[in-house]
């Protein structure tokens, strides 16, 4: 397509300065090389330069479309916080039970446009881990959590939330972070470190099951062994307990996708 593109762009060119060098030629021939023929010569070039950039602009727009998806756009700053992505984990709510498919289990909270990335957060709770206070740095990289173990003792990484070919890192929600998305996603007013009960509103972040709990990546400022939590009636600062985890997906840059039914399917 590249050399058909150059071909087509070089054959034009060609052609303008072939009539232009024609019609001067003409003129002179006949002793009449006037300011007429000069003008039309110049109107003529114009016009098939014109031509010629629009016969470029249809093959670079060929050469970038998609046949197969033809609606395929770039995923940053085309998604929208709240909007669906189908990333392929799929998961049961430790807490509920409730089942969340690729479809329905990963909504978008930062569109990418200005961090670069587009970044998702499970809408369930898909793992419950013993939060261990020398690992507190660890939270902000999943696929360091090798010392983390379940209920059953059992080790768990991080990076079985992770599809190394559409996402690069997996981490956790800080507080700023929770209370910015609550306001831009339910029109709260939220101060950035705002521990208070959240709103039942807020559809996404706030809990209704009393014995739900999960983790956020902020420690506590008084003492950095406690990391602050979301349960149901409030957000506190533990240490030491299971816990639920809301995964946060950073994908990578550059992916493309195709919005089909209200959900973003990835399209690499």
């Amino acid at each position: 397509m590249k050399q058909l593109e150059n071909a087509k762009g070089i054959t034009l060119i060609v052609l303008i300065i072939t009539i232009i060098v024609s019609l001067i030629l003409i003129g002179v021939s006949c002793g009449v090389v006037s300011d007429t023929i000069l003008e039309k010569a110049v109107l003529a070039s114009t016009e098939i330069a014109a031509s010629a950039k629009h016969e470029l602009e249809e093959l670079t727009w060929f050469e970038n479309v998609d046949p197969f998806y033809p609606n395929k756009v770039l995923l940053r700053g085309n998604v929208k916080v709240g909007d669906y992505i189908a990333y392929p984990v799929e998961y049961h709510d430790v807490y509920t039970k409730e089942f969340y498919s690729a479809n329905n289990g990963w909504i978008v909270i930062d569109d990418g446009s200005d961090s670069g990335s587009v970044r998702l957060i499970s809408r369930g709770i898909p793992a419950k881990w013993f939060y261990k206070v020398e690992n507190a740095d660890e939270l902000n990289d999943f696929t360091k959590m090798e010392e983390l173990k379940n209920y059953e003792n059992m080790a768990i990484k991080g990076e079985s939330f992770m599809v190394r070919e559409i996402a690069n890192k997996v981490t956790t929600l800080s507080l700023p972070e929770l209370n910015h998305l609550c306001n831009k996603m339910y029109g709260t007013n939220r101060a950035e470190n705002d521990t208070s009960i959240l709103d039942k509103d807020c559809e996404l972040f706030a809990l209704d099951d009393e014995d739900s709990y999960y983790w956020l990546a902020t420690k506590n400022e008084k003492d950095s062994t406690k990391l602050y939590c979301v349960t149901y009636d409030s957000m506190e600062s533990l240490k030491n307990i299971r816990l639920g985890v809301r995964p946060v997906i950073v994908l990578n840059k550059n992916l493309t996708g195709v919005l089909e039914n209200g959900v973003w399917n990835i399209i690499k």
